[in-house]
């Protein structure tokens, strides 16, 4: 299996999968320590990104939009050709960094060491921190065992077994917005591309470009922001960090629409 994580040098942060702390049941689950070398892997959810300066257009990694062009139109151009890159790939390694607001919560971070391969469609998730789940690993092949992904559970918890749940399972599903199946650089990559054919029929937004960096790797942050409510628009805000020197996708945030006219 390749390294790609030792060429992003990023954590890929894409939606993986946790079960619900109800699977303990009576167990006192086991808090094994972090290792020095797990500890410097998962660093901190917070500083993972560096300060942003905006850039100017002509440094960004697409031509500005023509005159009379939806501001989305160069970056989808350009996004469809990374996508050619990323289907030349057949299986990577990466740190995944995964946060996210399940109905009205916010969950805490979770940092997950992940391999991934393409054909057939493959993904290994072990998990690092926080410490209530380190350990825990889960394996899913579409098309074998029933398309069933499988959970290892750590400590006393291996008394309940290997848990066996389909993708969409609404046990699956308790705290994270996306089943394992869209695990996936490619799939974060066709996800953007699918919101921005949308977006680009239905709604007037602004483009910028930031300079930053990602675990101390030089970056652009593409900032889609949408000014006021409108129809079919998910989101107030969107955040997609690529990084400067690969040209790939390392990083990616939304936000819901606040109160706007």
């Amino acid at each position: 299996m390749s390294r790609l994580s030792s060429r992003l040098g990023l954590p890929i942060v894409v939606a993986a999968l946790a079960l619900t702390a109800g699977l303990v049941l009576a167990f006192r689950p086991v808090t094994p320590p972090i290792d020095p070398a797990t500890q410097k892997l998962v660093g901190s959810y917070d500083g993972i990104v560096g300060p942003a300066v905006l850039a100017e257009p002509g440094s960004w990694p697409f031509p500005t939009a023509k005159s009379g062009e939806h501001p989305l139109a160069p970056v989808l151009r350009w996004a469809k050709s990374l996508r050619g890159k990323l289907v030349d790939i057949q299986d990577y390694t990466a740190t995944m960094v995964k946060r996210e607001r399940v109905g009205k919560k916010l969950l805490g971070p979770e940092h997950m060491a992940l391999k991934l391969r393409h054909k057939p469609f493959s993904v290994y998730l072990r998990f690092l921190a926080p410490p209530d789940v380190q350990g825990r690993e889960v394996i899913y092949v579409a098309g074998r065992n029933h398309d069933k992904f499988q959970v290892h559970l750590p400590g006393f918890q291996q008394l309940l077994g290997t848990i066996a749940l389909k993708p969409d399972d609404p046990l699956a599903l308790t705290d994270n917005r996306h089943p394992i199946t869209e695990t996936g650089v490619l799939n974060l990559v066709d996800r953007l591309i699918e919101v921005g054919d949308q977006d680009i029929q239905h709604a007037d937004c602004e483009v910028r470009v930031w300079r930053t960096t990602v675990q101390g790797n030089k970056a652009f942050c593409i900032q889609v922001d949408h000014p006021r409510k409108q129809p079919l628009v998910l989101f107030y805000r969107a955040k997609i960090y690529i990084d400067q020197d690969r040209t790939l996708p390392g990083r990616q945030g939304r936000d819901r629409l606040p109160q706007l006219v």
